[in-house]
């Protein structure tokens, strides 16, 4: 039974409670009207025993659901924003082994800088250790080709063997990272 509908069965339970209490007022073997104020009393306050408990379970659902909800929408905002980084990751690679001009390469530099500051405003309060931790792993690997990028002039390398084959294993990286997020955004 989902937590809706126990908390919707409670006040149901109290509601009958009390219902119940009325319908049998004509059977009752109650032989003043004092012992029917006793038991309609006692009943009474049983129903909005229940009726509060029944709420009161409800508020703490919908209040677990409504972080359970902030924390899935971090997390998709988290693996948007490592799928971008991850194309620009690629674009880059294409960048190196076909325009090594300085201009194509300030360019990805550039938007590498932007998908870092990107992944910055991701609400980290909202997730979970092991999401924290990928999302900082993606952010460092924006670091890393950043750096690969402006550590060396890139349009007098004669072989870019090893910017390609750095930016290859970054994006196993970024790809590794995003496959435990994914995981971890199913788990809730």
């Amino acid at each position: 039974m989902t937590d809706t509908v126990r908390a919707v069965v409670l006040i149901a339970y109290g509601v009958i409670l009390g219902y119940g209490a009325f319908a049998i007022w004509p059977f009752a073997p109650f032989h003043t009207e004092k012992d029917w104020v006793d038991v309609a009393t006692a009943l009474g306050t049983c129903a909005a025993a229940v009726i509060a408990l029944g709420l009161g379970y409800f508020e703490v659902f919908r209040r677990n659901n409504a972080e359970r909800k902030e924390r899935n929408k971090a997390v998709d905002i988290a693996i948007i924003l490592a799928k971008r980084a991850l194309t620009t990751a690629e674009g880059l690679r294409a960048t190196l082994e076909c325009d090594r001009t300085e201009r194509a390469i300030q360019n990805a530099v550039d938007v590498l800088r932007d998908r870092r500051e990107s992944i910055d405003r991701i609400n980290l309060y909202k997730l979970e250790e092991i999401e924290i931790s990928m999302v900082e792993e993606i952010r460092t690997a924006m670091t890393k080709l950043i750096s690969i990028c402006s550590r060396q002039d890139m349009t007098k390398l004669q072989s870019v063997e090893f910017p390609v084959r750095s930016v290859n294993l970054i994006c196993e990286d970024v790809r590794d990272a995003i496959g435990t997020l994914e995981e971890s955004r199913q788990r809730f």
